[in-house]
């Protein structure tokens, strides 16, 4: 046990910079303080541990963590090639672990226990992740969701952006499934490795009895899965099969049928997966180890069972109000590759985690090849802004510099024009047209709006002069001894849905995009989505329908928004992220939305 080093204080981190001296830079450190690695691909085993050999591979920052999964894989049968607890990660961290594993060929899925990554590896695991899932699941458990504060902010994307919010993109970017706890851990785990993957998510469930048909809907629907519609000819047929009062709609229910033949369970069974509306099945109800004594011999009861999820190509899960591992049907279903549950909700679940899955590697398949990174220079326009802010030793753009910017990528912005005094702020209002909008543009003015730098609606020669005045006089009040470069006239846009975009980077995972609904109250809110830079249009896509009020932008009253400006947006900010390292923070709030495109209306661009 290799205790005492970096982790209990300042004599033993002098001590684990001892072992890396003697190292020499040419023997690799596991650890230290780890339970150790364990490596049955090659019969190698330097821990306590005696795990089974299997084809899962555990990847954990935490020795307990490894105790428990371990426990619980034993009791499921269910073992392991490679068992590996990083410890202080001195020298080796769990992305070169995963990167190894990503090479051996009997590892078939991935269990990963995370505490943390060291800072600029969260972009690593990101990319190792994306390779893997296209042919290997990983399944992780992410501990600690909680925001660090890690971070001094002016945008509101950063001050959404908490860790864990941050951790869920990278999961939903990379198709690596995330859960709660080591049960769920193994659970997943045995779903992805035994049964085929869902092809959309609409379900049956077949149960004995309506109360669990009740629950597993209703964690159904926590989960986003859909109760399939039965064709009549499936219905007509269970009808066949089944009691008079028995419902065949979907939920079906046995209502006894079981008792009187137990036969009924692989035919009806057989029927359901036959369905072409149903993408997997949830068996519920059941009592194999409880009264399943009075239905005779296992061996008849299961004929035929476990042959179903190959015979259709789509997954099967069992849950069995009684668990017990001596019962002999149990064991034949287990072993016959259909896990078996004790609650609905864990069946339900692993349902849940099948189509994700499939639904990653289906979007993953149609997206093809990510496209490359341009190489193209920047536009000359937006280098000469971004040198001219710095050499004026501002850390912000003006908003009309901001506007040009982004005029340089094509984005949607309305335009706009610098008048240092209230007869120019006149007469570029007559001519763009009324009504028109007025700002403030000064290097300590960020949070225009609460400096009263900004009036909106200004429908005449008047209401400009008046407002200029205003709008100068704020200023002053706000900061004396503020510089004012003048004020931004452009014209008054229609309003209509508001959302935000912006931009920040963290400093585990880099550059990362936000997504929502916008306006005053999205830090209230907090309907936002996340997603690592550079993104594709499938990832845009996700982080659109990721939000709460995705339903506005889809249409409320047939009024759906342009979905496709939206995501040329996202897109583009994308790109000017990766041609523009000097900026460190964006802010698109709002971005109005219409029926057809979209109109920046609000940019703040932190350098």
């Amino acid at each position: 046990m290799s205790g005492g080093f970096a982790e209990s204080g300042e004599e033993g981190k002098k001590l684990q910079a001892e072992v890396l001296k003697s190292a020499g830079g040419t023997v690799r450190i596991v650890g230290p303080n780890t339970l150790g690695i364990v490596n049955l691909s090659h019969n190698f085993n330097a821990s306590f541990l005696c795990p089974l050999k299997g084809c899962l591979g555990l990847l954990c920052q935490g020795g307990n963590a490894i105790n428990e999964v371990e426990y619980i894989a034993r009791k499921k049968e269910l073992g392991f090639t490679q068992i590996v607890d990083s410890g202080n990660q001195a020298d080796v961290g769990i992305c070169d672990f995963l990167e190894y594993i990503q090479a051996d060929p009997q590892t078939k899925a991935i269990l990963m226990y995370i505490e943390g990554f060291r800072e600029n590896e969260g972009r690593r695991f990101l990319n190792l992740a994306k390779q893997i899932t296209k042919t290997k699941p990983i399944v992780v458990i992410k501990v600690g969701a909680t925001e660090l504060g890690r971070r001094a902010v002016s945008s509101h994307t950063g001050s959404l952006a908490g860790e864990d919010a941050i951790y869920d993109a990278v999961f939903e970017q990379a198709g690596v499934i995330r859960v709660k706890n080591s049960s769920e851990l193994i659970d997943v785990a045995e779903a992805l490795l035994k049964l085929p993957r869902m092809k959309g998510n609409r379900f049956g469930i077949l149960v004995d009895g309506g109360s669990h048909s009740t629950m597993s809907c209703d964690t159904a629907a926590k989960y986003g899965l859909e109760l399939a519609p039965l064709s009549s000819e499936t219905q007509k047929k269970l009808k066949e099969i089944l009691f008079p009062h028995s419902p065949v709609s979907n939920p079906v229910d046995f209502a006894g049928a079981m008792d009187a033949d137990v036969r009924v369970l692989s035919n009806a069974a057989s029927l359901m997966l036959k369905d072409t509306n149903v993408d997997g099945l949830i068996v519920a109800g059941i009592n194999f180890g409880g009264y399943s004594r009075w239905w005779g011999s296992s061996e008849e009861v299961v004929a035929g069972f476990t042959e179903l999820p190959k015979k259709y190509g789509k997954p099967m899960i069992l849950h069995n109000s009684v668990l017990s591992e001596e019962n002999p049907a149990l064991k034949t279903i287990a072993d016959g590759g259909i896990p078996v549950f004790l609650d609905t909700e864990r069946a339900v679940r692993c349902m849940a985690a099948l189509v994700k899955y499939g639904t990653y590697l289906e979007t993953v398949k149609a997206a093809g090849k990510p496209r490359a990174i341009s190489k193209k220079a920047r536009p000359k326009k937006v280098e000469q802004i971004i040198k001219g802010a710095k050499a004026a030793g501002r850390s912000s753009l003006f908003e009309i510099e901001a506007r040009e910017l982004l005029k340089g990528y094509g984005l949607p912005v309305p335009k706009s024009m610098l008048a240092k005094t209230k007869d120019e702020a006149i007469e570029v209002a007559e001519k763009m047209g009324y009504p028109v909008v007025a700002k403030i543009v000064s290097a300590e003015i960020i949070h225009k709006t609460e400096a009263g730098g900004v009036k909106i609606d200004l429908k005449d020669k008047l209401a400009v002069e008046k407002a200029f005045n205003e709008i100068t006089a704020n200023a002053k009040k706000y900061n004396k001894g503020l510089k004012i470069e003048g004020v931004m006239i452009s014209p008054m846009m229609p309003a209509s849905t508001e959302i935000i975009i912006g931009m920040m980077h963290d400093a585990q995972f880099g550059p990362v995009i936000m997504f929502g609904l916008g306006g005053i109250f999205v830090e209230v809110l907090k309907d936002v989505a996340f997603g690592l830079i550079p993104v594709e249009t499938n990832d845009a896509c996700r982080m659109l329908r990721e939000i709460r009020g995705w339903p506005v932008l889809e249409g409320v009253r047939g009024e759906a928004k342009d979905i496709k400006a939206i995501v040329d947006i996202i897109l583009k900010i994308s790109k000017l992220t990766i041609e523009n390292g000097e900026i460190s923070e964006l802010d698109l709030n709002p971005v109005f939305v219409y029926e057809q495109g979209a109109k920046i209306i609000d940019v703040r661009i932190i350098l």
